[in-house]
């Protein structure tokens, strides 16, 4: 029996859709909280301290959420999560790209201000504040080019790159704002929920969405 993946998580973090995958998938694999980041034998799973990190059967180490998904799709090409097609691989290719590398960091940006400067407590307030002005305005890309004409980022079809939104959607400050004030986002998060294995892992990352 080949050995299981090992996904290292917390809550409100990146893992909860590589989790979703496992378990959507049928994979074998086991979870490891962690609860020190900078524990000496976490760092040595990471040396950067920062969750998810995924363990593959043959032991290797990834971390990084958007390529765990990626590594998702060819491990399991047939599964739901799995783009069909040449277009629609262009098309989660692209979207995924833009939710981890413009919207997540825009949300560390606006969590976690002393990640991008070293000036003064008004400083930090002012890269928050420009942080959040930004999740905004990358929600109305998303929603306008992403969900045009939708329900998923793929039209018609689900995958794992609508739980990567749904995910980051339920870090906003104001879900339950950005939800109404994006109902595209909202059609999209509710089907995401929707499905049978996301209530029990929503749970244990205690994401909630106020709707």
């Amino acid at each position: 029996m080949a050995n299981p993946y090992r996904l290292y998580w917390t809550p409100t973090s990146g893992s909860f859709v590589v989790e979703l995958m496992l378990r959507e998938a049928g994979a074998p694999h086991e979870t490891i909280q962690v609860e020190d980041r900078r524990a000496e034998d976490f760092l040595a799973v990471n040396p950067l301290g920062k969750v998810p990190v995924l363990e593959l059967p043959d032991g290797t180490v990834m971390t990084e959420s958007a390529a765990m998904v990626l590594q998702l799709f060819d491990a399991y090409p047939e599964a739901d999560f799995t783009p069909q097609g040449a277009a629609s691989w262009t098309k989660a290719r692209r979207w995924l790209m833009f939710l981890t590398c413009e919207l997540y960091t825009a949300y560390q940006q606006s969590y976690h201000s002393e990640h991008f400067t070293v000036g003064s407590r008004i400083a930090r307030e002012e890269v928050k504040s420009a942080g959040r002005g930004r999740v905004r305005e990358l929600w109305k890309i998303f929603e306008a080019q992403a969900l045009d004409p939708g329900p998923f980022v793929l039209g018609e079809r689900y995958s794992a790159v609508d739980a990567y939104a749904a995910m980051l959607a339920s870090w906003d400050q104001s879900p339950e704002v950005l939800l109404t004030i994006r109902p595209r986002l909202g059609s999209l998060v509710q089907a995401v929920c929707d499905r049978p294995e996301t209530a029990a892992v929503l749970e244990k990352y205690r994401l909630g969405f106020g709707a």
